[in-house]
């Protein structure tokens, strides 16, 4: 990173960016509390997005990691340990990836069925455009990394 008050922006950006990712992933969370008549879709969620409160928890940890990275004196501060959270978990990423065009294909199949429901569709769509955060966020990651 560049001088002093450039790389202290560039952390502060990422960090804020990181903060607003975590916090958008609990709306998914809210997704699996439908009410009894949604069980098709909850099911859904689960099956496809079973791994969301896994991938949720390594995001919080790696937040808190960064954090504290952030505060150390930027000539010992060493990011490779938060990313290193990330990559121990990378297969995780993979699977939860691979399911989710699957079921990203059954959740928008199950609004256009509850079209009917203006409540709720769009909180699900919310929802489902949310859960692609993670898998978003890696390209964001290698960017900063060379930075």
């Amino acid at each position: 990173m560049g001088d002093s008050a450039d790389r202290k922006l560039t952390i502060t950006r990422f960090l804020n960016t990181e903060r607003i990712v975590f916090g958008s992933l609990e709306e998914p969370l809210e997704v699996k509390r439908l009410p009894v008549g949604y069980s098709s879709f909850r099911a859904t969620v689960a099956t496809g997005f079973g791994d969301i409160d896994f991938i949720i928890n390594i995001q919080r940890r790696f937040i808190l990691k960064a954090e504290i990275v952030a505060e150390e004196v930027p000539s010992i501060q060493m990011w490779d340990s938060c990313f290193e959270l990330l990559s121990s978990n990378y297969e995780i990423y993979l699977a939860y990836s691979a399911a989710f065009d699957e079921a990203s294909a059954l959740g928008q199949a199950f609004i256009n069925l509850r079209n009917q429901d203006s409540e709720l569709s769009p909180r699900v769509q919310r929802a489902l455009l949310k859960l692609s955060l993670p898998m978003d966020r890696m390209p964001k990651y290698l960017e900063f990394l060379q930075v």
